[in-house]
């Protein structure tokens, strides 16, 4: 069985922890586009990003965040289960793109 090495989410650039979760184009729409409006810090390890983000003073933003990394976890998931397509990933950015035109995607075919 051959592992497919590319993010499952962005099909872009090879898959690690820290681009799934910070620097996937997918991930960083999910982040931003949640009630809290999470930006991801540059220059940061992300484990103590992970503990910033879940020591948050707020509770409540404490709670969405880890709930957040929960979706994005999830929907690695049913990526690599779905094997979705890059073309579909392609029609999701551009729709992603027209609802919300200030989001900086960056989709490569």
């Amino acid at each position: 069985m051959q592992l497919d090495a590319e993010c499952p989410l962005c099909h872009t650039v090879p898959e690690t922890t820290e681009h799934v979760f910070m620097h996937c184009p997918i991930s960083k729409l999910t982040l931003f586009s949640s009630q809290i409006g999470l930006h991801v810090p540059h220059n940061i390890d992300i484990n103590m990003w992970i503990i910033e983000g879940l020591q948050c003073e707020e509770p409540l933003a404490a709670k969405l965040f880890g709930v957040l990394l929960w979706i994005i976890c999830g929907a690695r998931k049913t990526s690599l289960s779905l094997k979705i397509s890059k073309q579909t990933l392609l029609i999701m950015g551009l729709f992603l793109r027209f609802w919300w035109p200030g989001a900086n995607l960056q989709f490569r075919s």
